[in-house]
Order: C-alpha cells, then structure tokens, then sequence
C-alpha cells in the first residue's frame, strides 16, 4: 500500500486514510486466494501519521510493515488539523544517497515480495513503483489506484468482475477547485472488522474532506 500525505496541494483522490487502502487492498490478494489477515502488507508512505496509524492495527485485519523508506516522516495531521505549520510535504527526504539507498531497498523489496498494489497513480511516484514492481518480478501486479488508473487496474477490475468510476458527486466548482473524488467500484469492497484501530487512529483525511465540504464516497460505499 502506497500513500501519500499530500492532498493539501494535490487531488481529493488523495483523501485516502490507510483503513481505506487496506480495505481496497482485500480484494487484490483475494485474487490469489488468501485473506488480508493473513497476507503481511507492506507500507510505503511519506505520512508519518500512517506508521502510527499501521502499529494500532487490530490484529484480526491484518499486519503492516511499514518499508525503510516510510519511516523518520512528519505528522500530516499537525499540518492540515493542527498549527497548519512547518513543512508542507515531505517528499523525499534530504539524507542525499542514504535516503536513495532506503527507497530502492523499499521498492526492491515491494517487487520481491508484493503481488498487489493499492496507491494513486495520480503520483508519478506510484506509477513508477508498479512499473519498477513489474520489471523486477516479471509479473504484473494487480492494483487499484483511488485516483488515476495504474496501468494495470483494468486487468485487476476485469478479474473481479467490477466497474469502477470516479464521478463528480458534488459541484463542478468543487471539483475544479479539490480533484475528482476517490473512485469507487461496483460492487464494493467487503467493510474491515471493527474496531479497525485499538487505539485512536484513521479518518484525518475523511474529516479534512468534510472540512472542506466534499462528499468522499456514496452512502453505500462507506464503512458500516
């Protein structure tokens, strides 16, 4: 699962809190008959507030292992609900090689071990991690992205028997202004288990969407 903490400057496809990746993740390991609890899922994200988050994970979702190149990431949350200072983004980190050698051992590690991605190919970013996941393993990974189709998303919905779209639910001024919303498939994927967290965790980007008075996702697609 790629993540990104940027949707105060990007699209509000970006407005994906990790219970949402993880939900849109089952599916994809579903393809090769295994189940997100017991399928270890590795976190690349430049929101430290989504590490946090991936260590209060209740146990009987599933496990995240947050990769080298997410760790040492500022508070998303301070930035957008918080004092609204310091940096806007992390980006790459400045720790110059250092800092390349923990993204390519992330991304070698991805390419060896993962079969399925969830990120929003919006980012360049994340189309170059399903392309480098591609090269690496020879195999195509199926994938879903909330916002711009990764190259492989069609295969991925056609194996799932599914139709995903992300329409302007809202106004066009809106969706000018703050991006088209995450997509949504038909028919949904399955809700998580509750309680998602054992502790206080998720839903900042879901709130900064209501902030902002946009609609996510339909009634029936959100968590019940």
């Amino acid at each position: 699962v790629e993540t990104s903490g940027g949707s105060k400057f990007a699209s509000a496809s970006f407005m994906v809190d990790l219970e949402d990746g993880l939900r849109d993740l089952g599916p994809l390991v579903g393809i090769d008959g295994r189940t997100l609890k017991e399928t270890p899922v590795l976190l690349l994200t430049d929101d430290g507030d989504m590490v946090g988050d991936a260590s209060l994970l209740n146990p009987e979702i599933g496990k995240v292992v947050p990769l080298p190149a997410s760790t040492g990431m500022t508070s998303s949350a301070q930035q957008f609900f918080g004092s609204r200072s310091g940096p806007h983004q992390n980006q790459i980190h400045t720790d110059g090689a250092t800092e390349l050698a923990r993204i390519l051992l992330s991304l070698d590690v991805a390419a060896r071990c993962a079969s399925a991605f969830v990120g929003d190919c919006t980012s360049n970013f994340a189309r170059f991690v399903v392309t480098y996941m591609t090269g690496v393993s020879l195999k195509t990974p199926w994938s879903f992205s909330p916002g711009r189709n990764c190259f492989s998303d069609m295969k991925t919905d056609a194996k799932l028997n599914r139709r995903c779209e992300r329409p302007c639910r809202i106004s066009p001024e809106v969706c000018k202004e703050f991006g088209e919303p995450p997509r949504t498939c038909l028919p949904p994927p399955p809700n998580l288990t509750q309680p998602i967290f054992t502790g206080p965790a998720g839903g900042r980007f879901k709130r900064l969407a209501a902030e902002k008075g946009m609609e996510r996702r339909p009634a029936d697609y959100r968590h019940t």
